[in-house]
C-alpha cells in the first residue's frame, strides 16, 4: 500500500529515465491538519510550484539547466484519504516534472511509515 507523505518526507529531482536522480531537494511545505509523527501530510499545493535547490543536473560546460522549481504535479493524489477536503499525496504514485533542462520528474526517497492510503 502507498505510504502518505509527509513535510518530512524528501523529494528529489531527477531525469525521467528511472533511476537517475539530480539531487535537488524539493522544498515542501503544508499546513494540513492531519499530522503523522508530528509532521503535517503532504497536500498537492505543498508540492507543485515549490522550489528545489541543489539540483547536479548542469555541470559545466553542460547545456543542460539545473531543476529550480517543480512545474506540475500530475499524479500521486490519494482516492479516499482527504483532509480539508484535498486528497494527501501518496510515496508511490507520485509523478510531477519540473522546470529543469531537460524536464525532470520527482522521486520520494524518505517517507514514514505509519500510515497508508488508496
Amino acid at each position: 500500500m502507498p505510504k502518505v507523505l509527509t513535510t518530512s518526507s524528501t523529494v528529489l529531482c531527477g531525469e525521467l529515465v528511472p533511476g537517475s536522480l539530480h539531487g535537488g531537494t524539493v522544498g515542501i511545505e503544508s499546513s494540513a491538519q492531519l499530522k503523522v509523527g508530528g509532521s503535517s501530510v503532504l497536500l498537492k499545493s505543498g508540492l507543485e510550484g515549490k522550489s528545489i535547490s541543489g539540483c547536479q543536473n548542469a555541470p559545466p560546460p553542460s547545456s543542460k539547466i539545473a531543476c529550480s522549481s517543480v512545474t506540475q504535479v500530475m499524479a500521486g493524489e490519494a482516492t479516499k484519504l482527504k483532509v480539508e477536503g484535498k486528497s494527501v499525496m501518496l510515496d508511490s504514485l507520485l509523478v510531477g516534472t519540473t522546470n529543469g533542462t531537460p524536464p525532470g520528474s520527482l522521486k520520494v526517497t524518505t517517507v514514514q511509515s505509519k500510515l497508508t492510503a488508496i
